[in-house]
């Protein structure tokens, strides 16, 4: 498509509203806006802004010892999740996902963690890798 076809096109397929007429007298699809060769509609899929925040987040929330700034951890993937679907970077169903790939990565991870310990005895306690001592006279 040449520059004046393409400014022609542009004039004549957007509105206010940035959406496409039904009246436009050639081709409407997305091939007809050059930054369509650059969009990848399943790359969002699953959303790792999701997964990323529900990882720092709960491993923050189990590392940190004061309690308000743990709960305060456990808002950070909520307002991430919020964001991202505001801002329309990702749908209901990317974030839904890329929470299930948070859980499945850090099921594996704990599992690791469990028989191949690589955190000290205080952070294996914390992330409840370790049974918490028992006083001596409790049962």
């Amino acid at each position: 498509m040449s520059s004046a076809q393409w400014r022609w096109s542009a004039h004549c397929c957007t509105s206010s509203s940035l959406k496409i007429p039904s009246d436009c007298s050639h081709e409407t699809t997305l091939r007809a806006w050059p930054i369509a060769d650059l969009a990848n509609p399943f790359a969002a899929v699953p959303s790792i802004h999701t997964c990323y925040s529900l990882i720092i987040g709960l491993s923050c929330f189990f590392l940190v010892r004061r309690r308000p700034l743990r709960v305060t951890w456990l808002f950070y993937p909520c307002l991430i999740v919020f964001s991202i679907i505001a801002t329309a970077n990702h749908f209901w169903l990317d974030a839904i996902l890329g929470g299930l790939l948070a859980a499945v990565a850090l099921s594996v991870a704990w599992v690791i963690e469990r028989y191949r310990p690589t955190l000290p005895h205080s952070a294996r306690i914390r992330m409840r890798l370790e049974p918490r001592r028992r006083l001596a006279g409790a049962r």
